[in-house]
């Protein structure tokens, strides 16, 4: 009397992050990707950002880091110097937030931010001193107030180091600087800029809420002297704008299996015709149980054999034909738009009408049940008009992946 129609899987993906260079802009890429972890009721992108195999990806820690090159960016600064900009400087923005947009149009926003910054300094000739040599530190000014020092490294040439911003600032954004004061190392100093640090932080959007498939977006920053990244006045950059591309990658879970013996439903009162002595039981119906994988939003609606518009039919040979209620019953984590669980939800014909549903969280094989009823007055018609009479009719449950 029904059929059930086999189920299309669906995918979706997420963000990570490379770093190339034109002669005029840095560009970098920012990756993440959700996938349905069975067991574990969480929804949330994971970063893949790879920070590559560089050697300072390790001081970095477990921070979203990109590593640009920067070859060819010069410090020169003039010891001492009573200007922050005239010495160590870094302003970055605050927050940020960026549409990421599917094939189909489709958008979601997520916000980025900047968590730390710094960089590797080389001294471009011998009896230049090192970069810390001219404070005798790379500590932030009034640090813990807006700057942090994450780490430092400073070997036969190099300088290196990475200033944590305050959480408090990550949102507005702010400048760190160190002053370089040493009046036993008084002139000026050129040093080249060999790579840049960028440390960030993601807001992504609910994946559960996002269709499976590849989200893109980007952000591009100018750079330079009054600049959104700002390295100050004594510092010549190679490039005057950074592009950060986006790539969200969600990977739904789609999976509704019922059982290879349901595909006939026999409607029958409880305890069977023979506790009923021919009387009328009031309703008969059929449960059919099925199991639900999930993580990712879907619709539902019927496809009927015999379309009575409100609902599908089953038709005698007579040529009688009543409605057949037909609802379902999905976990309890899988809801309505409106937030109400879904409880023998009446499923409507065609797909102009379909009902869409989306999880509160993942779900992993928990049970649903599909519902078909015939009640009073229908029942006491088909009892007293067509008795003996057999009614059949296809129903087909019709579940898509994707809610437009």
């Amino acid at each position: 009397m029904q059929q059930i129609k086999k189920i299309v899987q669906a995918n979706v993906a997420l963000l990570c992050l490379l770093s190339t260079m034109t002669a005029t802009a840095y560009e970098v890429s920012v990756k993440a990707e959700y996938r349905t972890v069975k067991g574990v009721n969480q929804a949330e992108f994971t970063d893949t950002t790879s920070c590559g195999t560089n050697y300072w990806c390790s001081y970095m820690g477990q921070r979203r880091t990109v590593i640009m090159n920067t070859m060819g960016s010069e410090l020169t600064t003039t010891v001492p110097s009573t200007d922050p900009r005239q010495n160590l400087y870094y302003k970055v923005p605050g927050s940020r937030t960026v549409n990421m947009t599917n094939a189909k149009g489709q958008t979601h926003v997520l916000t980025f931010r900047f968590t730390a910054i710094g960089g590797v300094y080389r001294r471009t000739v011998n009896t230049t001193p090192h970069l810390y040599q001219l404070s005798g530190n790379v500590l932030p000014h009034n640090r813990g107030v807006y700057c942090n020092l994450r780490w430092a490294y400073w070997g036969p040439t190099d300088t290196g180091f990475a200033w944590d911003i305050m959480p408090a600032f990550q949102s507005t954004g702010t400048d760190c600087y160190k002053m370089f004061n040493q009046s036993s190392l008084q002139g000026t100093w050129e040093y080249s800029m060999r790579q840049l640090f960028l440390a960030y932080e993601l807001e992504t959007p609910n994946p559960l809420a996002m269709e499976s498939g590849i989200y893109n977006g980007s952000l591009t920053f100018s750079v330079g002297p009054g600049g959104e990244i700002d390295f100050g006045d004594s510092f010549t950059s190679i490039s005057n704008q950074m592009t950060v591309n986006f790539e969200l990658n969600v990977m739904h879970d789609f999976i509704f299996q019922f059982p290879a013996a349901e595909s006939i439903a026999v409607l029958e009162p409880a305890g069977g015709w023979a506790s009923y002595n021919g009387a009328n039981p009031g309703s008969i119906n059929k449960d059919i149980p099925f199991r639900v994988t999930n993580s990712g939003s879907f619709s539902m609606y019927l496809a009927c054999e015999h379309d009575l518009n409100v609902g599908c039919g089953i038709k005698a040979a007579s040529g009688r034909t009543v409605r057949l209620d037909t609802s379902v019953t999905l976990p309890g984590a899988i809801r309505l738009g409106n937030g109400s669980p879904v409880n023998r939800l009446s499923l409507p014909v065609g797909r102009l009408m379909r009902r869409a549903f989306t999880p509160l969280f993942a779900v992993s094989n928990q049970q649903g049940l599909l519902h078909f009823e015939i009640t009073n007055p229908a029942l006491e018609g088909m009892l007293k008009d067509t008795p003996g009479e057999r009614y059949e009719g296809d129903v087909t449950l019709m579940i898509e992946s994707e809610v437009l």
